[in-house]
C-alpha cells in the first residue's frame, strides 16, 4: 500500500493556529481539512479561536472535516463526542 505523504500547511493563519491548537493540525486522511486546510479568510479568527478553546475546556475528541466560508458564513464540518458535538454547536453559532 502506497503512504500519502501529510500536507504542507497553507496559511501564515493556519500555521499559527495549528502551532497553538493541535485541533488544526492536518493529518493524513482524506478529508477535505486534511488535503485542502482553511478554505476562509482571517476575519474568521475569532470564531476559530473560540472554537478551539471550547474543544479544550471541553477536552473533546475532534477531527476537523472542514472548515471553509461559504455564502459569508464560516462553515465547520467536524466529528466529537455526542455530548462534545451537541455543546459546541450551541455554543458557537453567531
Amino acid at each position: 500500500m502506497e503512504e500519502v505523504k501529510k500536507p504542507e500547511l497553507g496559511s501564515q493563519l493556519e500555521i499559527a493556529l495549528a502551532t497553538k491548537y493541535s485541533l488544526f493540525q492536518r493529518g493524513a486522511d482524506n478529508y477535505s481539512y486534511d488535503v485542502y486546510g482553511l478554505q476562509c479568510g482571517p476575519g474568521w479568527l475569532s470564531l476559530l479561536l473560540e472554537f478551539a478553546e471550547k474543544t479544550e475546556e471541553l477536552d473533546a475528541k475532534v477531527r476537523l472535516h472542514q472548515i471553509k466560508e461559504k455564502f459569508n458564513r464560516l462553515r465547520i464540518y467536524y466529528e466529537a463526542l455526542p455530548h462534545a458535538a451537541e455543546w459546541l454547536s450551541a455554543k458557537t453559532q453567531h
